[in-house]
């Protein structure tokens, strides 16, 4: 415990064995509050610790605890703000941390640590911020460069200067800069969550990154960042279970870090299709941190999915509040149409999205196109693929490599079936047929049941039931017909109807579950502002 009284702090320190429940070493520091002996204190505690474990400190270790950052008392106080700020994980906390780290960088200009730490708070304010503020790169790179050349030996400099390779996209140089960061020091805890991050995110190299993450673990169990990001990287190799075993212990440990509940709702709704709780936890998310706007069109999604029209288009109208222009606007704009049943206005804007999207966004194309088969113009599909992607008709992409040039190449070999084309279509049909049976059917990523579609053009509908059943078996759990996930000509099988039958009763079982939620106060309510 730490306790202030005027110029003069005492702080309590205990060591317990948590498995036997027996205390190890307790001491007691009193000192004249100044920041040398607030880092006198930090660097007795550390190595009063390490020689009870009798742990052997290295060189780096030890110049690392004794390092005194700055002399300066109201410069120290508002980097600690700062870092509570950060903690949050949140816009607002990102926000509020910048102009803490210039408040301690005006007091001190020579605060190597404060530059740095300004730097990663750009970074993230950047990511996080519904504005597009490429000028915290600018003004990112400044502060690295101010702190690397007050200290070419700070730990975090390089992270943060291994963040600012990253979002330029040189991933070389940021794996480099990483590297350097945790080899000057390696309890930079902060640092080797980014790298094991940026193995998996930016990389691709998810088990190397999961490696990195265990070994925090190892030593610091209870740290919500650590499970939170290993349990995204779980998610991407698809062991569910155990994310979820990690997301909710991040939870346990923090029930106010924000960052948790959006990728822990991710998971459920995306992957798992458990729409209720996915609703909990992003309306959870929002509350903690309601600039975060684009968690809002995920939010109108899992209450569409689930069959909450009134509370879908409640949620599409305050994310378009925010983002009132681009791809992810119009979705949104498209979806409150198809959910008010506006047939005019959304003809409008399909048309304008095609103006304004076809060849530059391949996901919004995958869109438009099963739009132009459901409304039974697939002669548009193939003028849009023939226009802007050719090299399906030459061979390649390999559609097996890349989700959505699979979903293209569906779209497409669906239009030259249905317009009498097939002799055109068998080479590429035959490489989507040779694909299918691995491919991924979750959302976002995966087909969930596009290749229906495919199946149905070819006059095999037992084969297009067989995907609907395969999409079934991992979970998938959306209203087939309002969502016009499948040709229209399934919706008199009876084999489909007993299975959306079965889908429509599953939905209205969460909807009850969301009303038993909402009654007990477990579904947080909508923010009228920040909540700090």
């Amino acid at each position: 415990g730490v306790q202030r009284a005027g110029e003069q702090v005492r702080i309590n320190v205990q060591m317990i064995d948590v498995a036997k429940d027996e205390h190890i070493w307790a001491e007691t520091y009193t000192r004249e509050l100044n920041a040398e002996n607030v880092f006198a204190i930090q660097s007795e505690i550390a190595l009063a610790v390490a020689t009870t474990l009798r742990a052997v400190l290295t060189q780096e270790e030890r110049r690392v605890i004794a390092r005194v950052p700055t002399q300066n008392m109201s410069a120290l106080e508002a980097f600690f703000r700062g870092r509570v700020s950060v903690a949050l994980g949140t816009t607002q906390g990102y926000a509020d941390a910048i102009e803490h780290y210039r408040e301690a960088v005006r007091l001190d200009p020579e605060f190597a640590e404060a530059y740095a730490q300004l730097c990663l708070a750009l970074l993230e304010h950047r990511i996080f911020s519904s504005q597009q503020l490429d000028e915290n790169l600018v003004l990112a790179e400044l502060a690295v460069r101010k702190a690397l050349s007050l200290d070419p030996e700070l730990s975090s400099a390089y992270e943060a200067q291994a963040m600012l390779e990253r979002d330029k996209g040189n991933n070389a140089a940021a794996e480099a800069a990483y590297q350097r960061a945790i080899e000057l020091n390696p309890g930079n805890i902060d640092a080797i969550n980014m790298y094991g991050w940026f193995k998996s995110e930016w990389l691709g190299q998810y088990e190397q990154a999961l490696a990195i993450f265990d070994t925090v673990n190892a030593y610091d169990p209870q740290n919500p960042i650590t499970l939170t990001v290993t349990g995204q990287v779980l998610t991407q190799l698809e062991r569910f279970d155990e994310a979820l075993v990690h997301f909710r212990a991040a939870i346990d440990s923090d029930l106010d870090y924000a960052e948790v509940y959006r990728v822990y709702g991710a998971l459920l709704s995306q992957k798992l299709y458990q729409h209720d709780e996915a609703i909990k936890a992003w309306r959870r998310f929002y509350f903690l941190d309601p600039d975060t706007s684009f968690n809002l069109l995920d939010l109108a999604t899992a209450y569409d999915d689930v069959g909450l029209k009134e509370e879908a288009i409640q949620f599409n109208e305050l994310y378009l509040q925010s983002f009132d222009d681009g791809a992810q606007a119009d979705v949104a704009r498209l979806r409150t149409h198809l959910l008010r049943g506006e047939d005019e206005q959304l003809k409008v804007l399909l048309a304008d999205m095609a103006d304004r999207y076809s060849g530059k966004i391949r996901w919004v194309d995958v869109m438009l196109s099963t739009f132009d088969l459901f409304d039974g113009r697939p002669e548009l599909v193939i003028e849009r693929v023939q226009t802007h992607y050719p090299e399906l008709d030459l061979g390649g992409p390999e559609v097996a490599s890349i989700p959505e040039w699979l979903e293209l190449a569906l779209v497409y070999a669906t239009a030259m079936h249905l317009t009498g084309q097939e002799d055109r279509a068998t080479p590429l049909t035959e490489k989507i047929l040779e694909v299918l049976p691995t491919a991924n059917r979750h959302r976002w990523g995966g087909v969930q049941t596009l290749d229906t579609w495919l199946h149905v053009a070819m006059g095999n509908d037992e084969q297009a039931i067989e995907s609907i059943r395969a999409w079934r078996e991992i979970g998938g759990r959306i209203d087939l017909r309002t969502h016009r996930l499948v040709p229209p000509s399934l919706y008199d099988n009876p084999k489909f109807q007993r299975i959306n039958g079965e889908i429509l009763e599953e939905l209205k079982a969460q909807r009850e579950s969301l009303a038993r939620m909402k009654a007990a106060g477990e579904i947080a309510p909508i923010p009228e502002k920040p909540v700090y």
